[in-house]
């Protein structure tokens, strides 16, 4: 029900009190109240302050107890009539009140339109081409998912990759633009994480028939958020990525491909991850967990060799992320999402083929 119908079905609700107060039936009073609380709950819901409230204001009053008498039932009556005439009242202030809150949440949502089309103005041109006529139009959740379209767009132009996680972790985008050369990490970690955001709520937006978006403002802030991204975008390159130091040994591991496809070779952190796997007594799954600061990888099992977990925290989570991509494109695990959209990486059967084909990758903790 929206706000228009709330406001359509309350109104006559309130308008009929004013034939109540007049007549003082009780009986109708009792009809019209037990109606105006189920379309209250209706509204609100069942255990709202309102609804609780407006449950008090049944008309009836305490009576004096006793043997009925010319004074008693003078009294009785008194008290039944200023009883009925004061829940009447407070029961027409609880709704006005409420009758005016949703008037003027509906002509919020009226006016909001132009005071959006005039700060569009402001966003991205990208944004505002491919958005404007989705927001103005109060399609808010298209305008919203076709933003988001927008910076996947830019990141697959620049990088080939259409995640912020690929396009950090395999491509090597580099952000123009630091504050200041120390602090140039944390900068490409901020626009990074930003990206790799506006994945995840899109992820998020796309299980839903609305997205959940039925406020402008709401709409508008996450259209700002593609456009501070793609205004972050205007000024990058992809620069060479600097790969780790190697070890004294090589490193390398040829995996056995899918059907039809040649053998693979895992790289570090590749690896890294496929004895974690191996490493791992039960639930043979990666979690990867988002948050503000970014995202933090966990495995699920036991870990027979807690050592690799100290591995695991010294690599970028999103480069790490990016590598599991690719272990997943080349069929040795695969990707579920959880309901709320949390990626669960879990080993295939090529996975456990490749870790049975090269002991080293189980082999037990130094020192074991």
């Amino acid at each position: 029900m929206n706000v228009s119908q709330q406001i359509k079905l309350l109104e006559p609700q309130i308008a009929k009190l004013d034939e109540l107060e007049k007549t003082q039936d009780h009986d109708s009073y009792d009809a019209w109240h037990m109606q105006t609380e189920l379309l209250l709950k209706k509204i609100l819901s069942d255990d709202a302050s309102e609804v609780l409230e407006f449950h008090r204001f049944d008309g009836k009053s305490r009576v004096i107890a006793g043997r009925s008498n010319p004074s008693a039932d003078a009294i009785n009556a008194q008290r039944k009539t200023e009883a009925y005439l004061r829940d009447v009242k407070k029961s027409r202030s609880l709704l006005t009140g409420l009758f005016d809150f949703l008037k003027s949440t509906e002509l919020g949502k009226e006016n909001a339109t132009p005071l959006g089309a005039g700060t569009l103005e402001s966003l991205h041109d990208e944004i505002q081409e491919k958005c404007t006529g989705l927001y103005l139009g109060g399609h808010y959740p298209q305008a919203v998912e076709m933003g988001f379209k927008v910076v996947r767009d830019r990141l697959r132009d620049l990088t080939t990759h259409e995640t912020g996680s690929e396009a950090f972790g395999k491509s090597g985008l580099y952000i123009k633009g630091a504050s200041a050369k120390n602090v140039d990490t944390d900068f490409q970690n901020a626009v990074k994480y930003l990206t790799m955001a506006i994945d995840q709520f899109r992820n998020e937006k796309s299980h839903t028939s609305d997205g959940k978006i039925e406020d402008p403002v709401r709409a508008y802030e996450y259209l700002t958020l593609s456009s501070l991204a793609m205004h972050l975008l205007d000024d990058s390159e992809v620069r060479e990525k600097i790969e780790q130091p190697k070890k004294q040994k090589p490193n390398k591991t040829e995996a056995a491909a899918p059907p039809g496809k040649e053998r693979v070779t895992l790289d570090t952190i590749q690896i890294l991850a496929l004895k974690l796997f191996a490493a791992m007594t039960d639930f043979k799954e990666l979690l990867v967990s988002r948050h503000m600061g970014g995202s933090n990888i966990y495995p699920v099992g036991s870990l027979s060799n807690p050592k690799l977990l100290k591995e695991l925290e010294a690599v970028d989570s999103a480069e790490f992320e990016a590598n599991l991509d690719e272990l997943v494109a080349w069929g040795l695990l695969t990707l579920e999402y959880s309901v709320k959209g949390t990626p669960k990486y879990k080993l295939a059967k090529p996975g456990y083929d490749v870790i049975k084909e090269h002991p080293e990758l189980s082999a037990p903790p130094e020192g074991a």
